[in-house]
């Protein structure tokens, strides 16, 4: 699943802490942000692992581009 699908389906009031494995990017906002938002280029990446912290609060890890 590619970043953009899993954002495609989050509800827009949910935050989300997106990061590498590497750690050359990190960044907290909403699904917005990287849909249609700041973080476009990083809409193709492949999601790893995707954890819920708490209520309509998770944290994706990013694999690489697909």
């Amino acid at each position: 699943m590619t970043l953009k699908e899993l954002m495609a389906v989050l509800p827009g009031y949910t935050t989300v802490h997106v990061h590498d494995k590497t750690g050359t990017f990190a960044h907290k906002g909403n699904p917005h942000d990287f849909t249609i938002g700041l973080f476009n280029k990083y809409a193709a990446h492949t999601v790893s692992v995707a954890v819920p912290l708490s209520s309509y609060t998770m944290e994706i890890t990013l694999e690489d581009k697909a």
